[in-house]
């Protein structure tokens, strides 16, 4: 479900409020039946068996923004700004129930106490609990002066708990330049040109796409071939898995550079843009170092990596006629 209201604030003029509130469930069951009599089963050493699985999903969701807009004639001046409140949290729950070692296969999946009497069965009960949280604060502001000249600048701040503690929050800031050229008025006499806009911009983003809980050693229990003998008895051991707890944000820094134009009226359009990426504390599985960790890989950050080139494009309208109409596009790019 989803609900959304706006309020316009009656003492400021362009000055509104809205608000947006999710919430969303999802569920499923899942279910596995092997009878005893299968062949595979035959050659387990617990043969029949059950796995009864159930899901459950919950995204929760609330964002707020509080918009200004407002035309400044006697400045020839526009401003539009924008701060926001974002905050989503999604909830996960895996319980399961599997069986191995079946006494009868006349109940199929619909019973999975039916168990042997000789201790020859497996019973493993799990519930797998996933919640993650991401909260972000920002702005935006939107200058336009004269029409022609445009300067946007934003910043936002946003914390997930894919990361830990120390390092859960990243500010992520950009800036952006746009001249309308063909608005000028020493391009007045240049038929020629339809319109010629060159845009500047640079700014940071940030990428948290990974598992949850990365950063945490949980520890889990090790098969039979590590349990740890004592005596006439072995006793199970458990192991922590790898972890960077100061797992952070990973960092992409963009500069571009383009001249967008159209020619005869916009029969002819296209643009020519440069860049650059430069990408910090890349997140990565990588070799654990030896005698450091349980595991051989381990996901942390790691190195640079830096991309640059240009793109060309060119759209044409070749023919427009009220019978038939052909556009050609061409385009290339370059990257290293």
């Amino acid at each position: 479900g989803n609900i959304e209201a706006e309020y316009q604030v009656p003492f400021l003029t362009g000055l509104s409020l809205r608000t947006n509130v999710g919430y969303d469930v999802s569920t499923g069951e899942r279910e596995f039946f092997a009878p005893i009599e299968l062949k595979a089963q035959q050659e387990s050493n617990f043969p029949g068996s059950v796995t009864r699985a159930s899901f459950r999903q919950l995204n929760t969701r609330f964002n707020a923004f509080l918009n200004y807009d407002r035309s400044f004639d006697d400045f020839s001046s526009q401003i539009e700004a924008t701060a926001g409140y974002s905050w989503q949290e999604f909830n996960e729950e895996y319980p399961e129930y599997s069986v191995a070692g079946l006494s009868t296969d006349i109940y199929g999946p619909n019973r999975v106490d039916v168990l042997r009497t000789d201790s020859l069965s497996q019973v493993t009960p799990t519930v797998a609990e996933i919640p993650s949280r991401l909260i972000s604060v920002f702005g935006r502001v939107n200058y336009t002066f004269l029409d022609r000249y445009l300067l946007t600048l934003t910043v936002r701040r946003d914390g997930s708990s894919k990361f830990g503690p120390a390092r859960r929050w990243g500010t992520f800031p950009s800036a952006a330049l746009a001249w309308r050229i063909h608005q000028e008025p020493f391009m007045e006499d240049v038929s020629t040109i339809s319109s010629l806009k060159l845009r500047l911009s640079a700014g940071v983003t940030g990428n948290q796409e990974i598992g949850d809980f990365n950063f945490a050693p949980f520890y889990s229990t090790g098969g039979r071939r590590a349990q740890a003998q004592f005596g006439r008895q072995f006793i199970p051991t458990i192991r922590p898995r790898a972890a960077d707890q100061t797992l952070q944000w990973e960092e992409t820094t963009t500069y571009n550079a383009a001249l967008d134009y159209g020619l005869f009226e916009g029969r002819i359009t296209g643009s020519l843009a440069f860049y650059r990426k430069i990408t910090d504390e890349l997140l990565f599985n990588t070799t654990a170092p030896r005698f450091t960790n349980l595991s051989d890989f381990v996901l942390t950050n790691v190195g640079k990596m830096r991309n640059q080139g240009f793109e060309f494009s060119v759209d044409g309208s070749v023919v427009n006629t009220e019978l038939i109409s052909y556009d050609a596009q061409f385009n290339a790019s370059y990257n290293q």
